[in-house]
């Protein structure tokens, strides 16, 4: 809200989430960790444990923003956040050294030293104050920006950060230097422990009210026996206990009311002190294009806290990071002179009388930029689910057949109940001619999947790693990477077609492998959920697109060929073939239906794994891949016409599964889910 001729702003929010935890406790490193506190929260499910927990966190914020004068300006914020519930890192624990009393008088003290799940307080109330000061210096033609914060909360976890900046034009050819440093410090929370003493033991044999050590019988815990060692017990009436019936030491646990309320050594809960300093080049291209390169030097030592005794240096660290990127201004210039622009101020339209109709958001590489110099960013979602019945061909199989003959020679005992498969692809489009366009695609992939043992499969491998537990697989990290020249064959009104040149770099790791489990290698994980092909691919596709009226339509042929024998796993996944053909029609000026159908050949893996993979199930055969596949999508497509989000398009489609004839044994198909957004100047 802006008032006083808008040299004065005020701002406000709020929010609120709800957090659902459920941690999935590492079973190789369950026997070290003492979980006794949260017994009540934990769930035992195929093998696993869950710790369960409920969280609420509540913000609000109010800022002020004031004009001072033509060059300079102050932006004052605070905040106020509750937090309530399981506020703990279910992955942190603290390690705790019991000393029994008893053996104080020892010549020599030992501990018994163990690892117990970090206890946090369930409330927590932090404020913050933040404020910034902004002043253009006008002999310079740069920006200095001062800043400081102050947050403080009921755990006792009180922090300071100062951070200036400087923003220096260079010349007029649009580069621009920022050197910065920021200084940080925290206070320890009031719980915070690297390590904590006990004065009793862990766990000691129990003693009845006469002092005798307390046995019981292992047949029957109910039943207990008692003296000093096991061959002179006696039950509760006096009488000799013969040796045969397995006593054995009944067992105390330690008192959770010795320990304190509440422990953590989670570093990041600790006093200490942070500096920072880098500097920053930007280099603007035009048209709110700019490139960035950085470099940053970080350290963080207990030494240089405000205040500190110099303790728990065993946390310190210091690292640098450089970085680069290209960024996008998706708002027309405005210009301040005190962020460095000299007081020039620049626009420019980002509306056009005509448009061509944008394809469905499943389709890629469908359109083409039709301006010299033009540019496009965008931003693709892909989203696949499979799940549901095990299919052969186009029937269900039942368990089974699939044990008999989903594996090849040997017995399967595992298939997926699910997978999915989430794609982020980053859509960069350049013309550096109205004929021909330049494209690079960098890609994120994610996917997870759970399996269930087969019913009548057969016992397990001794030595080889099991899919017990809840837990399931989960890969992620950068896919392969796309890149393409568009030439344009046809631009004649009505009428479009171009050819796509591309290729995909085997940027994605095909190498991944299941973690250690139990002492025993899990192996490559299965082909399905590495995060690319490994090889280089050819990715051509011809397209047409036409439009009348509000009507528009378009057809593509596009395929994937792959051009190495094998990857360095020693597979090589099959070639694809894809036509599709769609029909959009404008409900208004700006909202589009589309209506699309699209036939998909996909080759069988060739070759095979050269690296041990454990072969549990249909997923890990070659064989059990690609297919015939007939989908039917609907989508919407939007773009803002004019107004200052003009340029923006969206769209987004389903693509449901009509016919799906496998190769070999695979999990059935359940649809796709596309969604873009670009940005054209």
């Amino acid at each position: 809200m802006d008032f006083n001729q808008k040299l004065t702003s005020v701002k406000w929010g709020g929010g609120y989430t709800s957090s659902k935890i459920g941690a999935i406790l590492d079973h190789d490193s369950s026997p070290y960790i003492t979980k006794t506190a949260y017994e009540s929260q934990i769930v035992r499910r195929s093998g696993s444990e869950i710790l369960r927990g409920d969280r609420q966190d509540w913000v609000t914020n109010i800022g002020l923003t004031q004009v001072l004068n033509k060059n300079a300006l102050i932006d004052a914020n605070i905040s106020y956040t509750h937090s309530s519930g399981f506020l703990e890192n279910p992955y942190k624990a603290t390690s705790i050294i019991f000393i029994d009393p008893a053996n104080l008088n020892n010549n020599s003290i030992t501990g018994d030293v163990r690892a117990l799940i970090e206890q946090r307080p369930d409330r927590r109330n932090q404020v913050a104050l933040n404020a910034k000061y902004i002043q253009y210096i006008n002999p310079f033609n740069a920006a200095m920006h001062v800043g400081y914060r102050l947050s403080v909360d009921d755990w006792g976890v009180n922090t300071h950060t100062f951070d200036a900046s400087w923003v220096q034009p260079i010349g007029s050819s649009g580069w621009t230097l920022t050197p910065r440093i920021r200084y940080y410090s925290q206070d320890s929370a009031s719980f915070y422990q690297p390590y904590l003493f006990s004065q009793q033991a862990f766990n000691k044999q129990a003693v009845d009210n006469l002092g005798r050590k307390v046995w019981i019988d292992q047949n029957n815990p109910a039943r207990q026996y008692f003296g000093e060692t096991q061959f002179d017990l006696v039950d509760q009436n006096g009488n000799p206990v013969d040796l045969s019936v397995g006593a054995a030491p009944k067992m105390v646990a330690y008192d959770s009311g010795k320990l304190p309320d509440h422990f953590s050594s989670d570093h990041r809960l600790a006093g200490f002190g942070a500096l920072s300093g880098g500097v920053i080049l930007n280099k603007m291209l035009g048209k709110g294009v700019a490139l960035e390169a950085g470099f940053e030097y970080y350290t963080r030592a207990s030494s240089m806290q405000v205040g500190s005794g110099g303790n728990n240096s065993f946390a310190d660290f210091d690292y640098y990071v450089a970085n680069a990127a290209i960024k996008f201004d998706i708002e027309p210039a405005t210009s301040l002179p005190m962020v460095g622009s000299g007081g020039s101020s620049t626009s420019h339209a980002h509306a056009s009388p005509h448009h061509h109709a944008q394809p469905p958001a499943g389709v890629m590489f469908g359109h083409m930029l039709d301006k010299s110099g033009d540019f496009m960013a965008g931003y693709r979602f892909m989203y696949n689910w499979t799940g549901g019945n095990m299919m052969q061909g186009t029937h269900k199989v039942n368990d089974q057949t699939i044990v008999d003959q989903g594996c090849n020679s040997e017995s399967c005992r595992f298939v997926p109940t699910f997978m999915d498969m989430r794609m982020h692809m980053v859509d960069l489009m350049y013309a550096p001619t109205q004929w021909f366009n330049v494209m690079l695609m960098p890609t994120f992939m994610d996917m997870d999947m759970n399996l269930r043992r087969l019913d009548g499969a057969p016992s397990p491998k001794p030595g080889v790693h099991e899919h017990t537990g809840a837990a399931g697989h989960e890969t992620g990290a950068v896919g392969d990477t796309y890149f393409s020249s568009l030439i344009k064959l046809l631009d004649i009104p009505g009428h479009r077609v171009h050819v796509n040149l591309g290729f995909s770099a085997p940027t994605g790791k095909v190498d991944i492998e299941l973690r250690r489990i139990a002492k025993i290698d899990g192996g490559l994980i299965h082909f399905g959920m590495q995060l690319g092909s490994g090889t280089w691919d050819f990715t051509p596709s011809l397209t047409y697109a036409g439009d009348h009226n509000r009507w528009s339509w378009g057809t593509q042929f596009s395929g994937i060929k792959r051009l190495e024998a094998q990857n360095k796993s020693g597979y090589r996944l099959g070639d694809q073939f894809q036509a599709t053909t769609w029909g959009g029609y404008d409900l208004i000026h700006w909202l589009t239906a589309t209506v699309r159908g699209a036939y998909t050949w996909q080759d069988a893996i060739h070759r095979d794994f050269n690296q041990f993979n454990a072969r549990i199930g249909p997923m890990d055969f070659p064989s059990n891949y690609g297919g015939q596949f007939f989908d039917l999508g609907f989508g919407v497509n939007a773009r803002i016409p004019d107004g200052r989000f003009a340029g923006n398009r969206f769209g987004v489609e389903w693509l449901q599964p009509v016919r799906s004839d496998f190769n070999g044994f695979q999990l059935d198909r359940q649809g796709m889910l596309s969604a873009t957004w670009s940005y054209q100047f």
